[in-house]
């Protein structure tokens, strides 16, 4: 490797300059890299100013990046000056590194092991991803965060002074009936007043419109029904036919009670005026389908009788 090495101590191990303490390592506080070059000391978000901040810089990226450890600290500090003085950080630098200005994953990174030659051509491939056509250094990615940081803050800076400029002004007791606000929310009022009634209205027309169609359907039923009866009467019907217009007596009234009933159903959803003469007609309709039925039923039942009497 080409990364710098501090003179050995002696007392660590010369290869790793690490204590072995049996199930764990530690770095040696007088050889190891990391705290020989300052690495601990170096804030790789903060941007190196001069030479002596850039070439620590590199120490902490060789250190940090084991593929450019085949490069020469001097070298890779020339390539990464003038990145260092647009105000990029060693973090951008790694991020430059690993990803292109899109956002993907870089192409052709570095590998360990790699030829010097070749290190230094991924790696300036690499960085001139992040120049234009014209060979100007792009914005790095915490000075894009920094960009996005202060625009927003001059968004809320200025919405601040908006809500102040609002707050300073001088209440006006009038400014409601300037503006028509009331008269806007008492025209709001009256149409919403004309809508309820409306709306009332129509129901109360289609429920009026529903008790009419059941009446005209109960009255074709008890039309049916005094006819059925006049004809039992008039007919002298075996027993088979008499036992046959009973049913049909039967299935009429069923038919007729459950009209009765929608037209109570009906008839409670209406308003007053068209609930009284709805339940009126239902009762008075229901009660004379009641009493045709019996009658019809009696003659029939006078009729069988004789008719076995005259058989017998």
């Amino acid at each position: 490797m080409a990364m710098e090495m501090p003179p050995w101590c002696g007392r660590c191990d010369q290869q790793t300059r690490r204590f072995d303490l049996g199930d764990s390592e530690r770095r040696c506080p007088e050889c190891h890299p990391y705290w020989a070059f300052g690495h601990s000391s170096i804030d790789p978000a903060r941007v190196p100013v001069g030479r002596a901040a850039q070439e620590q810089a590199v120490r902490w990226l060789l250190y940090e990046l084991v593929s450019l450890r085949e490069l020469q600290p001097p070298e890779l500090r020339r390539r990464l000056s003038r990145f260092f003085e647009a105000g990029w950080t060693p973090l951008d630098v790694v991020h430059a590194l690993d990803h292109d200005p899109d956002g993907s994953s870089a192409r052709g990174v570095p590998l360990a092991g790699d030829l010097p030659a070749r290190v230094e051509q991924r790696v300036l491939n690499l960085l001139a991803a992040w120049c234009d056509a014209d060979g100007q250094l792009l914005a790095s990615i915490s000075q894009q965060a920094a960009s996005r940081r202060e625009r927003m803050h001059e968004r809320q800076r200025a919405a601040h002074a908006a809500w102040a400029e609002v707050a300073a002004r001088p209440i006006n007791p009038d400014a409601a009936l300037v503006s028509g606000a009331r008269g806007i929310a008492a025209e709001a009022r009256r149409r919403a007043e004309h809508l309820r009634l409306e709306g009332r209205r129509r129901e109360r027309a289609a429920l009026a419109a529903q008790a009419t169609a059941i009446r005209a359907r109960q009255d074709r039923i008890n039309d049916s029904a005094q006819r059925l009866a006049a004809y039992a009467v008039r007919t002298a019907a075996g027993v088979g036919e008499v036992e046959d217009l009973a049913a049909t007596r039967h299935e009429c009234a069923a038919e007729l009670d459950d009209t009765a009933y929608e037209l109570h159903v009906v008839s409670s959803g209406c308003d007053a005026d068209v609930t009284p003469s709805v339940a009126d007609f239902g009762s008075a309709g229901r009660r004379n389908a009641s009493t045709s039925m019996r009658r019809s039923v009696g003659a029939s039942a006078a009729r069988r009788g004789g008719t076995q009497r005259r058989a017998a």
